[in-house]
């Protein structure tokens, strides 16, 4: 299940990103996090290794399960490009290869939500493993006139950008995620993309390419609700988990919109998180994402369990931004007539409801 697209965000509209910037961890966060990252997870079957019933890997397409009948598909050929992380800088990298991938791409959606459609694939030649699906944005902010899948109210060249954005944010963050990565055609545009030609030496038309995934998903956190409801064996860790990134990406991010599906790790059942969200400082990781006031949500609803106090989390991590920082924005929104204005008549009004809330 892609973000936006297969799954409503409880009435959460989308915002428009900044141009992206291919933001990492420094150099002490590429460190820290992966042996905190492992020992909090360890905490689930007590081992010292790291070894855990929850594995913690993103980058999956959720609901969708074999080729859909009924749908024109046409041939194409495509070019992978991998995102790395810089093991010095902790920064993605593109990386392409010269292996053409061969296979057949559904002319029509799979399935649409705010800002992305989803394609289903077949005989698609990238490995000898999972099927994938296929996806592309065909809004890049909620103002766009383009209100229905079937056109891009923006230049191929702007797509790419921020098709770049959205897999080197699958990337980040220093854990085993599950692949993602990018494709770019290479001959005529495919029907699905809803473009018939492309200048010369202009950008080709590139998708994010992730496993199809179980229909079962189970929500942790949305985009600008993050309460705990359940304190069992996968909701626990993966609330601390987000309180963990905020303190070791130094207090640059916070993780939402976290979701997963059950599967097999590390050959035990668990649970693989999948297609996060980041709200950022600077409001320039990716579409959708609301900068300081995500920020902001996640520090109103986090409340620190047993796994947050055993890591010690409640007292090295404090949830709270720099002064001239909360400042500035409070102020911004002050001017704005946002919530943070008790006298705003919009105030109030930016509360999620979780659908465990609504019975």
């Amino acid at each position: 299940m892609l973000r936006k697209s297969l799954t409503a965000d409880c009435g959460t509209s989308m915002r428009q990103s900044r141009p992206p910037k291919f933001c990492g961890w420094s150099n002490a966060s590429a460190v820290l996090i992966k042996p905190r990252a492992a020992h909090l997870f360890g905490l689930l079957t007590g081992s010292r290794s790291g070894g855990s019933h929850l594995g913690s890997q993103s980058g999956g397409i959720s609901g969708l399960s074999g080729p859909v009948q009924g749908y024109n598909r046409t041939r194409v050929a495509l070019k992978r490009i991998n995102c790395i992380i810089d093991p010095v800088t902790g920064i993605p990298e593109l990386e392409t290869s010269g292996h053409i991938i061969n296979g057949k791409l559904g002319d029509l959606p799979l399935s649409h939500g705010a800002m992305e459609n989803v394609y289903d694939t077949v005989q698609l030649q990238c490995d000898n493993g999972p099927s994938y699906a296929l996806k592309h944005f065909y809004r890049l902010n909620e103002d766009s006139e383009n209100s229905t899948p079937n056109g891009l109210p923006f230049t191929v060249g702007e797509h790419f950008v921020q098709i770049q954005a959205e897999v080197s944010r699958l990337v980040l963050a220093g854990l085993a995620f599950a692949e993602a990565f990018l494709l770019e055609e290479i001959y005529s545009p495919s029907p699905a993309f809803a473009v018939t030609e492309i200048g010369p030496g202009g950008s080709r038309l590139t998708w994010l390419a992730e496993q199809k995934r179980s229909t079962i998903v189970e929500h942790f956190t949305y985009t600008l609700s993050h309460k705990l409801h359940k304190k069992d064996l996968h909701s626990a860790p993966v609330h601390a988990f987000a309180h963990f990134v905020w303190g070791h990406s130094n207090q640059t991010l916070i993780f939402t919109d976290l979701r997963g599906t059950p599967a097999l790790v590390n050959y035990k059942d668990g649970m693989i998180l999948f297609d996060s969200m980041t709200h950022t400082k600077d409001w320039d990781s990716s579409i959708g994402e609301f900068g300081i006031e995500g920020i902001q949500s996640f520090f109103r609803d986090h409340v620190c369990a047993d796994i947050c106090r055993r890591l010690h989390l409640d007292r090295t991590v404090p949830l709270i931004l720099d002064n001239a920082i909360e400042d500035s924005e409070q102020g911004q929104q002050y001017e704005k007539g946002s919530s943070s204005d008790p006298q705003s008549p919009t105030s109030g009004g930016d509360d999620i409801v979780d659908p465990s809330e609504t019975g």
